[in-house]
This record gives structure tokens, C-alpha cells and sequence, in this order.
């Protein structure tokens, strides 16, 4: 059986931590509170199935709502992907859209781009100038950095999962903008 006082102090003193992390994440109000909801929910059911000790509570609930929203951002892309997959809209028209919904200026598109090129270190940061600036092809690169046509691929794959996967903390049309930044169509 639940401890109900014991899951309404929780609630009560970890609900607006709970609720901050996922509006920072999720940059919506909405689904922030649904998804802090849906942490406070699987919270009441782990104290009924295994027991959960007072001082992991909040790492817990953090730990979970994280998850949560991960989930929530892989349903959501693929919901999006399904409705552009049936639209039959380009890129293009998507971003033309998105751009006169919410109007982004050239600063504020290269100061996100300069965000997510941040975490790349010296050897990634001269493979993205030749693959995705200089637009060099895989045998070149390869040429370049003495290695195979098949490590200068791979290379490039793992560099670009890399930006996509820190592009994603930016959400809304932001991941769409960046993607069609460094890569074009997609």
C-alpha cells in the first residue's frame, strides 16, 4: 500500500525541481507538466513495488522524468516525421514555414550553430570544416588525414550523430534549422 503522506511530501517538496528541469528541457509549459505528472505517477507506484529510500528521491525523480522525456522526444520526432512523410512537404516548405511562425535572425541561427559546434574537440572540429564546409568527398578527407575511404565515412557518420544528438537539446524548429545548416536536405 502507498504511503500517501509520504508521497505527498514528496510531491510537495520536489514537485517545482521537478517541474524546472523538464520546462528547461522540453521548453514547453504544457507538456512540462505532464511529464512532471507522469514522474510523480511512476513515483507512486515504485514506493508500492520495491520501496525507494528518502535520500535517492530526488536523483530518482529526475533520473526518471529524463527518461520520460527522452521517450516523449522519440515519440514526438517520429510523430512528426510520419505527419511530413504523408505531406509530401520539402524541407524546404517546412522550413519556410517554421521560419515565418517564428522568425529567426542570422545572429541567433550562428550562435546556436556555434553552440553545438562547442563540443567538438580539434579533430572533429577540422573533419566537419572539410566534409561539411569545404563539401570534400569521403576520398578526399580520406587523402587528407592519411586514412581509408572507409574510416573517413564512418568518421563523418559518428561527427554528424554527434551534432544531431546535441542539436536535439534545442527544440522546436531550432532542430530542423541546424540540421538543414550543416547537412542541406535530409
Amino acid at each position: 500500500m502507498v504511503d500517501k503522506a509520504f508521497a505527498e511530501r514528496i510531491a510537495n517538496t520536489h514537485y517545482n525541481e521537478v517541474f524546472s528541469f523538464c520546462l528547461t528541457k522540453l521548453q514547453n509549459k504544457t507538456e512540462a507538466e505532464d511529464l512532471t505528472q507522469d514522474t510523480f505517477l511512476a513515483f507512486q507506484i515504485k514506493i508500492t513495488v520495491d520501496g525507494l529510500r528518502d535520500d535517492h528521491v530526488i536523483a530518482w525523480l529526475i533520473n526518471t522524468a529524463n527518461n520520460l522525456i527522452k521517450h516523449y522526444f522519440r515519440e514526438h520526432k517520429r510523430f512528426i516525421m510520419e505527419e511530413l512523410n504523408e505531406s509530401h512537404l520539402s524541407v524546404e516548405d517546412i522550413l519556410e514555414c517554421l521560419e515565418r511562425e517564428n522568425p529567426i535572425t542570422p545572429e541567433e541561427i550562428e550562435e546556436q550553430k556555434q553552440q553545438v559546434l562547442s563540443i567538438l574537440n580539434e579533430k572533429e572540429t577540422e573533419l566537419f570544416q572539410k566534409r561539411y564546409v569545404e563539401h570534400k568527398s569521403y576520398k578526399e578527407i580520406a587523402e587528407e588525414l592519411n586514412m581509408s575511404e572507409k574510416a573517413a565515412n564512418v568518421y563523418c557518420y559518428r561527427l554528424r550523430t554527434k551534432i544531431i544528438d546535441e542539436a536535439k537539446l534545442i527544440t522546436g524548429a531550432w532542430i530542423l534549422l541546424i540540421a538543414k545548416i550543416f547537412f542541406g536536405n535530409f
